[in-house]
């Protein structure tokens, strides 16, 4: 069951990550199972948010530091 608990949450980090970062004790707690395969799908999964959190964090960075309003709205996004 982990296994398969830990396979979905890896699917669903990019469109659900503060969903998936209510479990970060658990996955945690699965990277020092006994079982190999859960410890691999446990790192897969830290290694996901570790990534997504990255760039959400710099994305944030970015666009808080830009000037947006309504007339470089559009330049902006065609940038992103």
């Amino acid at each position: 069951m982990k296994y398969i608990a830990l396979l979905a949450l890896t699917k669903i980090v990019p469109s659900y990550p503060h969903l998936v970062a209510e479990y970060e004790s658990n996955i945690l707690a699965s990277a020092d199972d006994p079982d190999l395969s859960i410890r691999m799908r446990a790192l897969d999964l830290v290694s996901a948010m570790v990534s997504l959190f990255t760039f959400l964090y710099y994305l944030h960075s970015f666009v808080r530091h830009m000037q947006v309003n309504g007339d470089n709205l559009q330049s902006i996004v065609q940038r992103l």
